[in-house]
C-alpha cells in the first residue's frame, strides 16, 4: 500500500514534530507499506504569492479569472492508496493553502485522512468553513488531537476517534543522547519571558526562526531584536540573551527538551516533547490549543509544573495506531 503524507511547513519548528510524529504513527500502524512524505511550504508560498497577486489585479484591472499557479507541487503526481493530512489543518488558512492538492486527490478517489488534527479557530464562522471543505472533499476520517476538534466535527465524516497530537509520538521517531549536564528550557516566542527561579542553567530555544517565505527570517522572530529588560540587565534582544539557541534541525530541539528537567513556554510543542521525555512542564499562554495538553497531563499546567501521565500516553497511542488501522480498512 502507497501511503502519502502531505506535511506542513517548517516555519515553525513545531510542525516539524508533528509530521515526524505522524510517520512514526503511520510506519507503526502499516510497518510494510511504502510511505512517501510531501512537503507543503511551497504551497504556503504559492497560496501567498497568489494571494498577493490576485490583491494587486483586483485592485486595478477588476479581473482574476485567469490568474493560474505555476508551481509544481509532487503530490499531484504520484499514485496513493492513501493520502494522510496531520496537525493543525481544521483551520481555515491552513486549510484553504492545501485545498486545490485535497481536491486533485478527491477528484481521483483518493481517500484523505486528517490524523491528530485540531485547529486554533472554534468560532462559528471557521466552523462553517472547515464543514463547509470537508463536504467538498473526500475526507473519510477525522483523528483528532483533542476533544473539542472531535466533538464539532466528527458527524462530518465516515469514521472519528477522540486522538491526541502527533507530536506526542516524536520519541518514537527519534531519542536523543543524554547531554552531561541537566538544564532548564525557557521557549517564548510569542510573550516576554516572565521571571522564574529555575533550578538549572537555562538554554532558550526560539521556535518561530522562519516564519515568513519571503522574509526568511519571520516578523514575530524579527520583533525580539526589540530592547528588552529582565531583571535588571539589559540586553539588546531576546537574541542575546544567555545560551540562546536557534536552528533549522529537528534533532538540536530534541537533544534539548530530552535534557531539560524543566520547560518553560508559551510554545505547545515546546511542551509536548518536554513532556514526552519525562520533563516537567509549565505553559504560560492563554489559548484554546492548550486542550491538547490537558488530558495528558497531571496538575493544571498553566499554573503549575507537571508531569506526563505515562499511563494515559501508552494507552492514547496504542489507541491511535489502532484507529488509523481501522480507518485506513473501513477507507479501502
Amino acid at each position: 500500500m502507497r501511503i502519502l503524507i502531505l506535511k506542513s511547513w517548517l516555519t515553525n519548528i513545531g510542525n516539524g514534530f508533528i509530521d515526524r510524529g505522524a510517520e512514526a504513527i503511520v510506519s507503526k500502524a502499516f510497518p510494510d507499506s511504502t510511505l512517501v512524505s510531501v512537503g507543503g511550504y511551497t504551497k504556503l508560498v504559492e497560496e501567498r504569492r497568489m494571494k498577493t497577486i490576485s490583491n494587486i489585479l483586483t485592485e486595478h484591472f477588476r479581473k482574476t479569472s485567469d490568474l493560474k499557479s505555476d508551481h509544481f507541487h509532487p503530490a499531484e503526481h504520484l499514485d496513493p492508496d492513501i493520502a494522510i493530512l496531520p496537525g493543525c489543518m481544521l483551520y481555515e488558512p491552513a486549510l484553504k493553502t492545501y485545498y486545490s492538492t485535497l481536491k486533485f486527490l478527491s477528484n481521483r478517489d483518493v481517500p484523505i485522512i486528517l490524523l491528530g488534527a485540531g485547529s486554533g479557530d472554534y468560532s462559528q464562522e471557521a466552523r462553517k468553513y472547515i464543514k463547509r471543505a470537508i463536504s467538498e472533499l473526500n475526507i473519510y476520517s477525522l483523528i483528532s488531537r483533542n476533544d473539542l476538534a472531535y466533538d464539532i466535527y466528527s458527524d462530518e465524516v465516515p469514521h472519528a476517534h477522540k486522538g491526541i497530537d502527533c507530536a506526542y509520538f516524536i520519541d518514537d521517531w527519534h531519542d536523543p543522547p543524554e547531554l552531561n549536564k541537566s538544564f532548564s528550557a525557557a521557549t517564548f516566542d510569542i510573550i516576554d519571558e516572565p521571571k522564574v527561579e529555575y533550578q538549572h542553567e537555562v538554554v532558550r530555544p526560539h521556535h518561530s526562526a522562519f516564519d515568513s517565505p519571503f522574509i526568511g527570517l519571520g516578523k514575530r522572530f524579527l520583533r525580539s531584536y526589540t530592547p528588552i529588560s529582565t531583571d535588571g540587565k539589559s540586553y539588546g534582544s531576546k537574541l542575546s540573551r544567555p545560551n540562546t539557541f536557534i536552528s533549522d534541525n529537528l534533532e538540536d530541539y530534541l537533544l534539548i527538551y530530552k535534557n531539560s528537567e524543566e520547560i518553560h513556554t508559551d510554545r505547545i510543542h515546546a511542551s509536548v516533547p518536554g513532556l514526552v521525555f519525562g520533563g516537567e512542564v509549565k505553559f504560560y499562554y492563554e489559548t484554546n490549543r492548550r486542550k491538547l495538553l490537558d488530558k495528558l497531563v497531571v496538575g493544571e499546567i498553566d499554573k503549575e509544573l507537571c508531569r506526563i501521565n505515562r499511563g494515559k500516553l501508552e494507552e492514547e497511542k496504542e489507541k491511535q495506531v489502532n484507529a488509523l488501522v481501522r480507518a485506513v480498512k473501513l477507507a479501502k
